[in-house]
């Protein structure tokens, strides 16, 4: 009698902290071994550190049960390349799934040295134009070396969307071997909102503190709005120089604003923050997908988002706008909403809602990964 013995996926990513939801990346892989287990066994391997290089309160360099059928390697940094081949002995892991680029202990290691059938790498948007402008240099000398050992012909990328598709091609070649499947998103439940006064609005961002999500371009344009707003920033600092002058832009606000930091909530209290708020805004560089754009759509939330993510059409839909990345759009776009009184904005609120939820097909997200896994092979 043959027992089906499920896959096991390796998966390789730098920081994987549940406390911490600001991080797309994170947020990926915890839908993901939520709602794609069908017969796979996941072993994530990760630093025992966050984001800010603290220890995590874990039991380290050994497997933790965190899920059913989930289980969690927190690294110490000590003898990191052993540690990942022996797992690997141990695991003898189906596909690695190397989740970023850039860690050399996380990425890079996994990718070189990792033993398995098949290797997957997930850039997460880091192949964008608007991404690969940031540290120019250093990621120049990186993908030199990158592909003068040919890494690329020897994985098959995950792209979560058309474009990054055609990104992951444009940087390499047109014949790399690409599979598209979107992220795996959590939707909210939709939230009527607190009654929206004219002239007051109440905006939200949830993302990490770094130049490429732009927070300062939406404290830029606040200085000069003439309402009555409430800015709730909820994120982890990743740059504390450019958190810096974020905070200079705060203290120079009229008596108009008001601006508070969060810092980092659990997701408990993001949904309720989305509950309280009546726009969530954004205006990034470069989104690969933006979980928090799809949660804060989801609760009713219409969004001020750049056209660099895949959300776009948004005021059309009446589900948002998309600006430009200049202080009079995002300007221009705060004081539309501002402006709106309870009836008008509880129809963008409705229809922010209907926007997302007819965007995303949670069955065919489901088939997209059991074709990248070759759960049917």
């Amino acid at each position: 009698m043959n027992v089906k013995v499920n896959k096991k996926i390796l998966i390789c990513i730098e920081w994987f902290t549940p406390a911490f939801r600001a991080g797309g990346p994170i947020r990926s892989i915890e839908n993901l071994v939520q709602q794609i287990n069908g017969g796979i066994d996941y072993y994530i391997f990760c630093s025992n550190r966050d984001l800010n290089n603290e220890s995590l309160s874990v039991n380290s360099d050994t497997w933790l049960e965190y899920k059913k059928n989930t289980k969690v390697f927190y690294a110490s940094n000590i003898y990191l390349k052993k540690k990942f081949l022996q797992l690997c002995d141990e695991i003898l892991p189906d596909v690695i799934y190397i989740n970023g680029l850039y860690s050399i202990p996380f990425n890079v290691i996994p990718l070189i040295y990792g033993k398995s059938s098949t290797k997957i790498v997930a850039p997460r948007g880091m192949l964008h134009k608007g991404a690969l402008q940031q540290k120019k240099l250093k990621k120049k000398l990186f993908f030199l070396v990158w592909k003068g050992l040919r890494l690329h012909k020897k994985v098959v990328f995950h792209a979560t969307n058309e474009m990054e598709k055609k990104a992951i091609q444009h940087f390499f070649k047109s014949n790399t071997q690409v599979t598209v499947a979107e992220n795996i998103p959590r939707l909210y439940e939709f939230y009527t909102k607190p009654d929206k006064e004219k002239g007051k609005l109440h905006l939200v961002s949830v993302a990490l503190i770094s130049p490429m999500k732009n927070h300062h371009l939406v404290l830029e344009a606040l200085i000069h709005c003439q309402y009555n707003i409430h800015y709730s920033i909820v994120g982890p600092v990743k740059d504390a120089s450019y958190w810096d002058v974020c905070k200079s832009l705060i203290s120079k606000m009229p008596e108009n604003i008001t601006v508070d930091f969060l810092g980092e909530l659990p997701p408990e209290e993001i949904e309720h923050m989305l509950k309280a708020a009546h726009v969530f805004i954004l205006p990034s560089e470069s989104e690969n997908y933006a979980h928090a754009i799809i949660e804060a759509l989801s609760s009713g939330c219409p969004v001020i988002t750049s056209h660099h993510t895949p959300w776009n059409n948004l005021a059309n839909c009446h589900a948002g706008i998309n600006v430009a990345l200049n202080q009079n759009e995002v300007l221009k776009a705060v004081n539309y909403f501002a402006d709106m009184d309870s009836t008008k904005f509880g129809n963008w609120s409705e229809m922010a809602n209907d926007y997302i939820n007819e965007s995303v097909l949670i069955s065919d997200i489901t088939t997209q990964y059991k074709s990248l896994f070759k759960l049917n092979q």
